[in-house]
């Protein structure tokens, strides 16, 4: 008679050991890894005489790099659409990164580190030493990140694109 399951998991798919992250009586399993998905997962059942079974098939998630950005912000203070951030793509599937914001001039006007999160520009010039509100119109991003992933050696992605400042 099965007693229990543990479960056992590792963040990459190149870690050799997996730690056990559960043990449960039911069938089912939510792991919350911060909202991400990457990881390998393997099950195990153990009995009432405390014998543990042979693994189950190990199953590999990994996250998807899906991300877009909106194209015009308003950043006019009503909490619409104030800032330049991820349509979609979770702030927690980031690793680490860097977010910079050009005029069209070629002028940096932002720099941000993606490290817990994603880095919120909310139209204003963060390079002088009072923060200002930059003029409506036409800024460019450029944006190298690396995601949390099943394989370590993916390389960090780079996105480039424009935004538009609105008042």
């Amino acid at each position: 008679t099965i007693a229990f399951y543990k479960v056992y998991y590792k963040q990459h798919f190149e870690d050799v050991q997996y730690r056990v992250i559960a043990q449960t009586t039911d069938t089912f399993y939510v792991h919350k890894n911060g909202g991400s998905l990457a990881g390998c997962y393997k099950v195990s059942s153990v009995a009432t005489d405390g014998k543990e079974s042979v693994f189950a098939d190990s199953i590999c998630n990994d996250n998807c790099e899906n991300l877009s950005f909106p194209n015009i912000i308003t950043a006019n203070g009503d909490l619409l659409n104030d800032a330049f951030r991820p349509i979609c793509g979770p702030k927690y599937l980031f690793r680490s990164g860097e977010l910079d914001i050009y005029n069209r001039w070629g002028k940096k006007i932002f720099a941000g580190k993606v490290e817990d999160g994603f880095p919120e520009w909310n139209g204003t010039n963060i390079t002088t030493e009072v923060q200002s509100p930059l003029n409506i119109g036409t800024y460019y991003y450029y944006l190298k990140v690396k995601y949390k992933r099943l394989y370590r050696k993916d390389e960090p992605k780079v996105l480039r694109g424009w935004i538009e400042v609105s008042r």
